[in-house]
């Protein structure tokens, strides 16, 4: 496992643009992943064809990096829950 290719970031505020009445929890993350996803197809990038699998969760400075095979989230844990901050997912190149 893990990442190859390139990552696209994107903050919370951009997930909210994309979706204002998107929640994200530990538990939607393929929803998340098809959100950014659609927006980067529409935007001309290539994507890999993969499973979404998580990978390892790693703590730095305060902040929870959550890696799955192809995409990355940082955020920190809040009363027991995830806040995202920022998402990265990984692209094979743009058209």
């Amino acid at each position: 496992m893990g990442i190859k290719g390139k990552l696209c970031h994107f903050t919370r505020k951009d997930i909210k643009g994309f979706d204002k009445d998107f929640i994200f929890d530990e538990h939607n993350v393929l929803e998340l992943y098809d959100l950014l996803e659609e927006q980067m197809l529409e935007m001309g990038f290539v994507m890999y064809d993969e499973d979404i699998a998580f990978d390892r969760e790693c703590v730095f400075n305060k902040w929870h990096w959550i890696r799955y095979n192809c995409m990355v989230l940082k955020g920190k844990r809040l009363n027991g829950r995830f806040v995202l901050s920022e998402a990265m997912i990984q692209y094979k190149h743009i058209k």
